[in-house]
């Protein structure tokens, strides 16, 4: 441990928000800011390139924030909490609907291992949020002060990284995220988030409620889904647009969901159940499922996109896929894995209404993309119109039938090139994944 005089320590402590502290060029020419994010939201924040040789004692961070904060919003909480305490910012300038914020850290012992510093989580009442731009400033001679009313530290532009699940949100103009008014409770969010990132929501019921659903409405109203990642918090994947986020609460003893479109005799309540709480598909508002809406494509891809874990994707490859839709990278990742291969002509389709056979032949490229049994075949000539199977998807029909994906319709039909309705897709994906 690298150690300096403790009196000295509580002077810098009380004066580092007056004044910086000096630096020494403990910067590589490769030097940046990290950041990464958990399954719940939580903002990781770690400074790579530094000098191997260098021992940090304290650091400057001035950060720009998309979006309107108080100085007592934002707060920086150690990677190690016996290394320093946490750092509540000091508010530098507010305009144009940005925040500028410092936050300063001062150690008797050495902050950074090497070449890598782990400052901790950056978080805005109490929720993860990432920095659009930063400057830092490093300090590894503590034993000579400022002079009083001086700011002699060296500040540097910092490139922002992605890092693990973090990797190709969008610094730059983020999008709004509004929490609408609710009754018997409240939501909490940070007011922008960027393209990709992980947003989470506190939500708060009432005594006596519980969260009966919370909804998350892009753009044209397209729904976003959203999981209970537990302690309160929810979380979603933040799309191309602003958004909406709508919690529903209700008594904690009514069973059951808040759609009133979905009823215990449906033959598709279960689906709806399991799908819904899972955070697999949404509601298309806080009480409506709307089961007999058709199912788009771009759906499906992105419901399987989330159960495999959002992994990173390129380009998606179709003409009709733009680079910033809320199913962009869904689209590229099932493209990139042969899990979907598009129309002949080339395109995508993503708004297209889903078939029962397109949804067949999806399943079983992930399956098989996943190394599942396919070995289950079902005898499609039963069916009276077996003949209307595309033949692209007749290996795939026969495979969704013997392992029970899907069944027939009334009179006996297997209604191949049918849309599937949401409530089906819901039923499809719940043999899916309990097969």
């Amino acid at each position: 441990m690298h150690k300096f005089k403790r009196p000295l320590l509580l002077l810098l402590a009380a004066c580092v928000l007056v004044f910086s502290l000096p630096a020494m060029p403990a910067l590589a020419a490769d030097r940046a800011m990290t950041y990464s994010q958990d399954a719940q939201g939580t903002v990781n924040l770690k400074i790579t390139g530094l000098d191997p040789q260098s021992v940090v004692h304290g650091v400057q961070v001035e950060a720009v924030l998309d979006g309107g904060y108080q100085a007592g919003d934002i707060v920086l909480h150690p990677a190690d909490p016996t290394a320093y305490s946490p750092s509540s910012a000091t508010l530098v300038s507010q305009s144009g609907g940005k925040t500028v914020v410092n936050l300063y850290l001062v150690s008797e012992y050495a902050l950074n291992n090497g070449e890598t510093m782990d400052l901790g989580t950056l978080a805005a009442n109490g929720l993860g949020i990432i920095p659009e731009k930063v400057r830092v400033g490093l300090v590894e001679d503590l034993e000579s002060p400022p002079p009083s009313g001086q700011n002699p530290v060296a500040m540097m532009d910092m490139d922002l990284r992605g890092s693990g699940s973090s990797l190709g949100i969008n610094i730059g103009s983020g999008y709004s995220v509004a929490a609408a008014p609710a009754e018997h409770g409240s939501c909490q969010v940070n007011p922008t988030a960027w393209q990709g990132q992980t947003v989470a929501v506190r939500v708060s019921p009432d005594q006596g409620y519980k969260v009966g659903s919370l909804t998350v409405a892009g753009a044209g109203g397209q729904a976003i889904a959203a999981r209970d990642a537990g302690s309160g918090l929810w979380v979603f994947q933040m799309p191309a647009s602003a958004v909406t986020v709508t919690a529903n609460f209700v008594p904690e003893d009514q069973e059951g969901m808040p759609f009133t479109d979905v009823k215990p005799g449906d033959w598709f309540y279960s689906a709806v159940e399991f799908v819904y709480s899972r955070g697999m598909m949404a509601g298309t508002s806080a009480t409506t499922f709307a089961p007999r809406t058709p199912t788009s494509r771009a759906m499906v891809v992105t419901i399987l996109y989330r159960l495999d874990g959002s992994p990173q994707a390129g380009e998606a490859g179709f003409p009709d896929v733009a680079g910033n839709q809320w199913y962009t990278k869904a689209v590229a990742w099932a493209s990139q894995n042969g899990i979907v291969k598009g129309y002949g002509d080339g395109r995508f389709g993503p708004q297209d209404n889903i078939t029962r056979e397109q949804m067949a032949a999806i399943l079983h490229r992930y399956a098989q993309y996943k190394g599942l049994d396919l070995s289950a075949s079902g005898d499609l000539s039963g069916f009276t119109d077996a003949g209307k199977v595309s033949g692209y998807a007749v290996e795939e029909m026969s495979w969704a039938v013997g392992a029970g994906l899907i069944t027939g319709k009334d009179g006996n039909r297997l209604d191949p090139q049918g849309q599937a309705s949401r409530s089906e897709a819901a039923a499809i994906l719940m043999r899916f994944c309990q097969g």
